[in-house]
């Protein structure tokens, strides 16, 4: 073992010693790994292979894949071999990404991007300038992000790359989709789909299929829209595309719902069901359990929602899908309240509450203060009532800020430039309810934030000309 191969493998130890002495043989199981990846290796090799076995368990390890990209880091900044660091900035980048830590991944973008321009790769560096983008939109800076896509939409052209102009048009069509430009969103989602069909990529030409039948939903237009998502699982039936059917029974059931039409809704969402279960997604799974239980609700079969709703719990707790997770606790909890069953609606409401905070869900806090709201003006506990109901207020007023400054993110990016596909969950409203539904959501959501106020008011002056009255005798 030379000087040069103990200096690396002393710092990467060193990284892995830096995780909690709980982990520790989990830390040495990673030892083994980067041991067997990187020994008796020329540099090069060692990054490659580094490279390839982060690509490998990205989205089911990553704290795997960031000790990969800490390692391969080090190896490259000590051969100082700027051709080295420009992978290695962009896939630590993606760790960050992953961890929702966006600040610290635009940084390392930038990094490999600095690196990209030294060595004048244009295919990496323009690769880079999509996953920034792709960050851009998150972060409701639609516009800074539809530059970087353009731009590089005209570099693919001229390079004659067609699959990566065929994702490109699907990337640009949701920053317009999430700018309300429905119409221009189509165009290039219908760009998109001839692309995939010209070059042979059907998986492609399925996305810009659902994409275009998610706008459609968007605007209301469900008999359009169910055009699209059949026509879609035709296809993807045909060639056995499981996933995919999945995703699209998924939006079937959900336009359903949307319609009134619960038993066919249930009828797409538990064939969507049994596939996500049969392939082993267990998130997905998750969320379908949720949506089937908002149709057992819709119906009046409260029991049978609450099952669903419990038997996702589990799942996502595993997962850590704490956003579903506390929605389905707040579910309960709303549908036990309906039942006069109070104090175990209390229970789940607290439960989806503790949730909410420490994950720092700001509408989803709003929405537990104001069923804590409700349940005490039922029951009559003034006190609670206008507890919950200032902290409601508050945290109203702190949300229109947050909603202000950051729009929320609704697209479906198939993933990175540079990356393979981004998983399910991360795949927007592709795989859930669309943006129309939430908004009525939030509409009725506005007139039971009147009903409940003027309850709340009317329990307040009750008790007042109560205390008046007593007073007065």
């Amino acid at each position: 073992m030379n000087r040069n191969r103990l200096t690396i493998w002393f710092v990467a130890l060193l990284i892995i010693l830096g995780f909690t002495s709980s982990q520790k043989a989990l830390s040495q199981s990673y030892s083994n790994v980067i041991d067997s990846l990187i020994d008796g290796k020329p540099v090069s090799e060692q990054l490659d292979a580094l490279h390839e076995h982060y690509l490998d368990v990205r989205y089911v390890n990553l704290d795997l894949a960031e000790v990969l990209c800490d390692t391969a880091l080090i190896i490259a900044k000590m051969n100082r071999d700027t051709s080295l660091l420009a992978r290695a900035y962009l896939n630590r980048g993606t760790v960050y990404y992953f961890a929702e830590e966006y600040d610290s991944a635009m940084a390392y973008y930038k990094k490999s991007i600095d690196e990209y321009k030294l060595t004048q790769d244009s295919s990496g560096f323009y690769g880079v300038n999509w996953n920034l983008a792709v960050i851009y939109r998150k972060l409701g800076r639609v516009e800074q992000s539809l530059d970087l896509l353009q731009e590089g939409l005209g570099y693919y052209k001229e390079t004659s790359d067609t699959l990566t102009v065929s994702r490109l048009y699907q990337s640009i069509g949701n920053a317009f989709y999430v700018l309300g430009l429905y119409d221009i969103a189509v165009g290039y989602y219908d760009s998109a789909y001839n692309v995939n069909l010209y070059i042979g990529n059907i998986d492609g030409s399925l996305s810009s299929l659902i994409n275009i039948g998610a706008v459609y939903e968007t605007q209301d237009k469900f008999d359009d829209a169910l055009d699209y998502y059949t026509e879609a699982l035709y296809y993807s039936d045909s060639l056995e595309y499981h996933s995919k059917s999945a995703i699209i029974l998924k939006n079937i059931g959900a336009v359903y719902l949307q319609t009134g039409e619960n038993m066919k809704a249930l009828d797409a969402l538990f064939e969507s069901l049994y596939l996500r279960d049969s392939l082993g997604l267990e998130g997905a799974k998750a969320r379908t359990l949720i949506l089937i239980g908002k149709a057992y609700e819709f119906e009046g079969n409260i029991q049978r929602a609450n099952e669903m709703y419990i038997q996702s719990l589990s799942i996502l707790h595993e997962y850590g899908d704490v956003r579903q997770e506390a929605h389905a606790l707040t579910y309960i909890g709303k549908n036990l309240q309906l039942q006069k069953k109070y104090q175990n609606a209390l229970a789940y409401y607290r439960m989806s509450l503790n949730i909410a905070k420490k994950a720092g869900l700001s509408l989803e806090i709003s929405e537990n203060y104001k069923h804590l709201v409700l349940l005490f003006g039922e029951t009559q506990e003034e006190d609670s009532t206008l507890k919950y109901l200032d902290l409601y207020a508050q945290e109203k007023q702190k949300l229109s800020i947050e909603l202000n400054e950051n729009e929320p993110d609704s697209t479906m990016d198939s993933g990175f430039a540079t990356d393979a596909k981004i998983s399910d969950n991360r795949n927007g409203f592709l795989n859930g309810i669309t943006l129309t539904w939430l908004f009525s959501i939030v509409m009725v959501s506005g007139l039971i934030v009147m009903i409940f106020l003027l309850i709340a008011l009317n329990i307040l002056l009750h008790k007042k000309l109560k205390r008046r009255f007593k007073s007065k005798s």
